[in-house]
């Protein structure tokens, strides 16, 4: 079984969240960031506060308090005003969803291929990101890690997916965009772990598989179907 990471794997989360960053950032007209600054200060308040969310230290709605409030420097800004910021720049942020340009060649590529999806996030928008895609029936599985439930990189994340599956961890390959929730993560649950890095800008760890695109993974799987 083929299971990929979706957000900077296969949708393009990085670049919807850099332009949301700028149109939400022109609507509110006097921020404490310039413009040129906003989408990498708005990205490591995410990338923080989502920390924080998958080790469970605090709930999926206060992470998105959390970044409004840190951003705009208001930490006594009242939860619906945060809301109401958000909603604005997730508004932006939906309209900029879109597939990096490697994806649907791959996924053809692998026709007959049994794939499926494991992501963390919101479950209701995790799915939706994948309809609006057109990738509703692109995948036989679709895990999403939310609620009270395991997060990557426990192995009990892999351990569920599997078992939506219905295969055995040795059966299980996992493409993802980030080296140790995703490909050092999928080898610690006895899953092959391969990190797609784009960019190639980085080192693998050792014993850690690289791919620079999707287009890879036919040659990654040979002769072999899992």
């Amino acid at each position: 079984m083929l299971f990929f990471d979706l957000d900077d794997t296969l949708l393009d989360h990085r670049g919807a969240q850099d332009k949301a960053a700028i149109a939400w950032h022109r609507e509110l007209g006097t921020v404490p960031h310039p413009e040129a600054n906003f989408p990498l200060v708005w990205h490591e308040a995410a990338t923080r506060n989502w920390a924080a969310y998958t080790r469970g230290a605090i709930s999926f709605i206060e992470q998105r308090r959390r970044r409004i409030r840190e951003v705009l420097r208001e930490p006594e800004l009242s939860d619906l005003s945060a809301d109401e910021h958000f909603a604005r720049y997730l508004a932006h942020y939906e309209a900029n969803w879109q597939l990096f340009p490697d994806v649907l060649p791959a996924l053809q590529l692998l026709e007959g291929q049994r794939l499926g999806v494991l992501t963390d996030g919101d479950g209701e928008q995790q799915t939706r990101k994948l309809a609006r895609l057109g990738l509703k029936d692109a995948f036989e599985v679709v895990v999403v890690l939310s609620g009270n439930g395991p997060r990557k990189p426990s192995p009990a994340a892999f351990k569920l997916a599997a078992q939506h599956a219905k295969v055995h961890a040795l059966e299980c390959l996992y493409i993802g965009d980030k080296i140790e929730n995703d490909a050092v993560a999928a080898r610690a649950a006895g899953w092959r772990g391969v990190w797609l890095d784009r960019t190639g800008v980085m080192i693998a760890p050792p014993g850690i598989e690289r791919i620079g695109s999707l287009l890879d993974v036919p040659f990654l799987l040979g002769d072999k179907r899992f």
